[in-house]
């Protein structure tokens, strides 16, 4: 990937198909528990008119190499959805910390990379630009994981420490991570490689 030049950019109604196959193709669909658990996996559906709301909202993000879209992140505002369990990571941390409200915070999530491209830095890269991106507006950021989701588990762990809380929907274990965005930033600025 040296010689390839990474472009974040917020995605519009034209990216809409590559990054329907990116998430479509991190479902892992066909592959075991433990398949998924190790290889991570996007849960829940992404359908058109979601994705357009995203869009719209504080946006989705992609990563392009020569033109191909090889990641996506989404960011959104709390309140996007009205239901799953989107909705019980943003009140189970508003319940735990008074002194935020729902403006001070983003909700950073789903993220897919490319097979191609895992551990390579671009989650990195893409997460600073977020953060960059976010800054200004808010205050923590939010991300929650399912706890099958092993590798995503161990990513969140390794860029945001430890859970804050965790939940129960659907019969599956959620932790939920709150993160700043001005420490990610300082501590990753002169890193780009850590995956």
């Amino acid at each position: 990937m040296k010689n390839e030049e990474l472009i974040i950019i917020r995605s519009d109604e034209n990216d809409k198909q590559e990054i329907s196959d990116l998430l479509k193709g991190a479902v892992g669909d066909g592959l075991t528990t433990e398949q998924r658990a190790k290889n991570g996996f996007v849960q829940g559906a992404m359908d058109d008119e979601l994705l357009t709301k995203f869009q719209q909202g504080l946006g989705v993000y992609i990563v392009k190499v020569n033109d191909k879209t090889i990641a996506a992140a989404f960011t959104s505002k709390i309140g996007i959805t009205a239901k799953g369990p989107i909705v019980q990571a943003a009140q189970s941390i508003l319940n735990k910390f008074k002194d935020l409200t729902s403006d001070d915070i983003f909700q950073y999530g789903p993220v897919v990379v490319s097979p191609d491209y895992k551990g390579k830095g671009v989650l990195t890269q893409m997460l600073l630009f977020l953060c960059a991106t976010m800054d200004k507006e808010f205050k923590k950021g939010m991300a929650f994981v399912e706890e099958a989701n092993q590798l995503s588990l161990d990513i969140h762990h390794h860029y945001f420490g430890q859970e804050e809380t965790t939940f129960i929907y659907n019969e599956r274990k959620y932790y939920v991570f709150l993160f700043d965005p001005q420490y990610l930033l300082q501590k990753y600025k002169k890193t780009s490689s850590a995956d």
